[in-house]
């Protein structure tokens, strides 16, 4: 059989002894250059020249490469590994002769630890409490706590790497030890820990006397339709300003003092608590006392009356005709006013109106 089809297989190979192969020169050929860093997080290498996206270069190209350190490292010394070999340099320059292999060694410029000092309870309540320290070099701010020295609860705080920290530790219980570990780490990852134990007082009382936990309400604030004005109709709770510096009034529209301490009020409210920011400390609650269904119109009466001057009325109004806060806080003259600081405990009081804006605000810096 095999004779038969052997004219036809010589013919064949003889046709394609005759076709062209293309000249070793002319096949396309790349090598790969691999780069790594040690460690990970110490920096990077740059190409310098030439670019490619692929990380493959043709055969015989000169690629120059730098190390870039990242900000807590170094590349001081210049150690380079290029295929397993050493070599001390800035840059390098290898030949892409074959696939080649390069690593740039980093290390941290900064191994020294923060230290942890002046480490005080500053303030704290009966469910509350904040410790305050400080760094001698900038750091975060970690708390964890607990009533073992497992701790399984965390504070931390949003901003950024600081000198002089401050943490509020919350959701205590009333006299009880409770066990923290602070931690401050700076930028380079160096960590520094102190511990330490703090006891609770024993409950406080609600009540509406100087020293005691301010009672809590939940009331309707005055409808306004002017686009600015904090009051849409919605209601407002005491809590949801937990945490905050609050100045709390109350007040009536036919109080004649009420009404003319209302633009001191609205001051401090505008430029001193900052309501409209996340991050305000502080707060402003003021609540009418008008017994008749009618005390939005009689708002809007005041507001007709001082035109030049509505704006005494942009600030929190809540309304009170069921007396519910009225009893709470036994309001019999006004106006009166409470300072309530950050851990719900009234801290002070007045009858009477302010002389201005100044007066409020050194009471709101007396508050925790």
């Amino acid at each position: 059989m095999l004779g038969i089809y052997a004219p036809r297989l010589v013919s064949q190979i003889a046709e394609l002894g005759t076709r062209p192969f293309p000249p070793p020169s002319t096949i396309s050929k790349t090598y790969t250059l691999s780069i790594n860093v040690v460690p990970e997080t110490g920096g990077e290498i740059g190409i310098i020249s030439p670019s490619s996206n692929s990380g493959t270069f043709e055969p015989g190209s000169q690629i120059t490469l730098t190390a870039i350190p990242d900000d807590c490292y170094t590349f001081d010394g210049g150690r380079w590994e290029i295929d397993g070999a050493l070599d001390w340099k800035e840059t390098i320059t290898i030949t892409m002769d074959s696939n080649r292999s390069v690593t740039a060694y980093f290390r941290l410029k900064d191994t020294t630890s923060p230290t942890i000092s002046e480490v005080k309870t500053s303030s704290y309540s009966d469910v509350s409490a904040t410790i305050t320290w400080e760094t001698d070099k900038p750091t975060t701010s970690q708390v964890e706590y607990g009533k073992t020295k497992d701790y399984g609860l965390r504070a931390t705080s949003d901003s950024e790497l600081t000198t002089s920290h401050e943490i509020r530790l919350t959701a205590l219980e009333p006299g009880k030890t409770y066990y923290f570990k602070l931690k401050s780490q700076d930028q380079c990852a160096n960590e520094a820990i102190h511990e330490g134990k703090l006891t609770t007082p024993s409950e406080i009382p609600v009540g509406y006397e100087v020293g005691k936990r301010a009672p809590g309400f939940t009331l309707p604030s005055y409808q306004d339709d002017n686009p600015e004005s904090p009051n849409k109709g919605q209601t407002v709770s005491l809590s949801d300003f937990q945490g905050k510096k609050i100045l709390l009034n109350f007040w009536a529209t036919g109080c004649g003092p009420c009404v003319a301490e209302l633009p001191h009020i609205r001051t401090a409210y505008d430029t001193y608590c900052q309501e409209n920011s996340s991050d305000a400390d502080s707060a402003v609650i003021t609540i009418c006392l008008d017994e008749t269904e009618d005390v939005a119109e009689r708002i809007e009466k005041l507001k007709d009356k001082y035109t030049d001057e509505v704006s005494r009325f942009m600030l929190p109004i809540l309304l009170d005709p069921q007396h519910q806060a009225e009893d709470l806080y036994n309001v019999t003259r006004i106006p009166t006013t409470f300072l309530i600081d950050s851990y719900g405990i009234i801290r002070e009081s007045k009858t009477g109106g302010f002389k201005d804006e100044g007066e409020i605000i050194d009471m709101l810096n007396r508050l925790d």
